[in-house]
């Protein structure tokens, strides 16, 4: 007697979304958004173009479900209480490492915020505008508090907080884009620590040398 055929297993629908979007932020990294196909994305994911057309009305709502997903991992990660951690130096430090782990952490998505830039979709220019823009707010509010207090000189507190991400960006491009991945080289902590080095001794007052 031929056995019964066994049923397939199906995963229950929110697991099967968060392995769409998985796959889906491989590919976009890989290929861009133009340059992906949802027959591409079904394949990858495991699944039917009719399955994914459940959860993802179109191509556009999962690149837009990749961004909202991140959004909310990025606050979670960013959204400390760093001013509370001690003098400049040491703040600027703490988000330095902060924002350097949480972008070697998930390389896929620096790649997919790359893509988006250069293919000239909304992505890239959301995530900009918005755990970007908070994450720079915050550190550029910090840094004007302390020039108002007489730690730092007079300068352009936006300019300033830039500056500091700017460094620290450098590496992640540098990893992603040409593959020098001088970072596994040098620990975070201790990158973290040279750049808010280098960023105090350049914005201090001459009179704050207390902190060193």
């Amino acid at each position: 007697m031929v056995a019964a055929a066994q049923p397939k297993h199906r995963l229950p629908a929110e697991q099967r979304r968060r392995k769409i979007l998985d796959a889906a932020i491989g590919l976009f990294s890989r290929k861009g958004f133009r340059g992906t196909t949802v027959r591409d994305l079904a394949r990858h994911a495991g699944v039917s173009e009719a399955m994914l057309y459940q959860h993802f009305p179109s191509k556009e709502a999962l690149y837009d479900a990749i961004l909202e997903k991140k959004v909310q991992e990025m606050r979670r990660a960013w959204d400390l209480d760093w001013e509370a951690t001690g003098d400049v130096r040491t703040v600027v430090r703490r988000m330095v490492q902060s924002f350097l782990q949480r972008h070697i952490s998930d390389p896929a998505f620096v790649r997919l915020v790359l893509f988006s830039a250069l293919e000239g979709h909304g992505l890239a220019r959301d995530f900009v505008r918005g755990p970007r823009a908070h994450f720079m707010e915050r550190l550029a509010a910090y840094l004007e508090k302390k020039m108002e207090e007489g730690t730092l000189r007079d300068l352009n507190a936006d300019v300033a907080a830039r500056l500091v991400i700017g460094m620290a960006y450098y590496g992640v491009l540098l990893r992603e884009v040409f593959g020098e991945d001088f970072l596994q080289s040098l620990e975070v902590e201790a990158l973290s620590e040279a750049i808010a080095d280098v960023f105090w001794r350049g914005i201090r007052r001459d009179d704050s040398h207390g902190q060193e």
